[in-house]
């Protein structure tokens, strides 16, 4: 499936009481480890779960917490109710919590940050690689199981993102088949770490032939491969800024390894990322590729820039306006909005008026297209079903065309909120 569309209609057919249909690229659920999901651990295991629950809980009790250093009272307070929120673990107060924000359809990661590990594992990534692999495997397959019951409950509206054992080609190709026989609607994909080949490496063959036959797109989300090992002054910010590069290395081993060449179907999605890198990302990978100096002989047949605008999307969690206004240079076919439900950097809480502060003013097709209408092609949603939800619950045309003055701006600001410099 081809990302690219044709130029959004002229805004002039988007009427002020239209009501945007939008589609959050990135959320969380958080099932409680012993509650949640022990019932899903096979008979074999259960032994290996209750040790592993114990030195969990153990271990957490003496843990310091990242989320509260240095953090503000606003901060503090969005971090409370992240703990307290029902939606991490019940459907059905997910759903509320989606009306009550306008967003018709949300994407649903591991990682909840309300303490609740995967078994075997921490969150979205390929868990410890000192963890036996069988036991991680059969960790993300609990999560896989738990996160099909509770995506039955609006299954177009609830898109879960399985885990695989990317470590174990033939397990996760039969992972992925089980899942999408399940109703899961994408697969996350680890970004690069040393303990499995990088993604040039012909062993994934298989792996991309299934993917494009499932027809499921492979989302990379930020901190799911190496993450930095940072301390000392400044190291809060420092880990901030180069978990997001790590996390994108996996296009570049894969333009350049010709993997779109031979499986041109697959879509590759990197999501709870900013989205200023893109356009920079792309003139950098596009001059290694006419360097002048060689004339490479693997060289794949297209640029990466031509793979980035067929075949990949960015899911802009938190989207700021600066990034907004970056939509032509970073493909607008290619970019969509998240609000990281339910995490503090997140828009949970204040999605309406990060949506103003972000798009007020814009072109309205562009706008449209940045909230939901190019999320429906990468996951392949039915927007006849959507619609009537979208026209129940969505943000009028002319409500998010009102800008955010600073007196309105929540106590909180989130991420969307972000700005080159001091926040305005």
């Amino acid at each position: 499936m081809s990302l690219t569309v044709s130029t959004p209609a002229a805004d002039a057919v988007i009427g002020d009481t239209d009501r945007y249909l939008i589609v959050s690229s990135d959320s969380h659920a958080g099932p409680a480890l012993e509650k949640d999901l022990r019932p899903y651990c096979p008979p074999r295991y259960l032994a290996d779960f209750d040790s592993y629950a114990d030195r969990y809980r153990r271990a957490l009790s003496t843990m310091p917490d990242p989320m509260i250093e240095d953090a503000t009272q606003p901060a503090l307070d969005a971090y409370a109710a992240l703990l307290a929120c029902d939606g991490l673990h019940d459907p059905h107060a997910f759903l509320r919590d989606m009306d009550a924000e306008g967003i018709a359809t949300q994407v649903i990661f591991a990682g909840g940050g309300n303490k609740e590990p995967l078994p075997w594992s921490d969150g979205f990534n390929a868990g410890d690689p000192n963890t036996d692999p069988a036991l991680r495997a059969a960790g993300g397959h609990i999560w896989n199981q738990w996160l099909a019951d509770f995506a039955s409950v609006g299954p177009e509206r609830l898109l879960g993102v399985m885990q695989i054992p990317i470590w174990d080609i033939p397990a996760a190709v039969d992972e992925i088949h089980w899942g999408k026989e399940h109703g899961l609607r994408a697969i996350n994909f680890p970004a690069p770490r040393p303990d499995y080949p990088a993604y040039n490496d012909p062993v994934y063959e298989p792996f991309w032939s299934a993917v494009e036959e499932i027809d499921l797109p492979l989302v990379c989300h930020v901190a799911s491969g190496m993450r930095p090992t940072i301390s000392g002054r400044g190291a809060l910010m420092i880990f901030a800024t180069e978990l997001q590069f790590y996390s994108r290395r996996a296009f570049g081993q894969m333009a350049f390894g010709g993997v779109f060449d031979r499986h041109p179907r697959l879509r590759l999605g990197f999501v709870e990322q900013r989205a200023g890198w893109v356009a920079e990302h792309i003139k950098e990978l596009d001059s290694c590729y006419v360097d002048p100096r060689r004339d490479y002989s693997d060289k794949p047949d297209r640029s990466p820039g031509e793979y980035w605008r067929e075949n990949c999307f960015v899911g802009c969690s938190f989207m700021a306006r600066y990034e907004a206004e970056l939509r032509h240079d970073i493909g607008l076919n290619t970019l969509l909005w998240g609000s990281d439900y339910p995490h503090v950097e997140g828009t949970w809480r204040r999605t309406p008026q990060a949506l103003r502060k972000t798009f007020a003013g814009l072109p309205r097709a562009d706008v449209r297209a940045i909230l939901g209408d190019n999320a429906l092609r990468v996951y392949g949603l039915d927007e006849s079903v959507l619609r009537p939800v979208a026209d129940r619950i969505g943000p009028t045309a002319a409500e998010l065309d009102r800008p955010l003055p600073p007196d309105e701006h929540p106590a909180h600001l989130g991420l969307a909120f972000r700005e080159f410099g001091p926040f305005a």
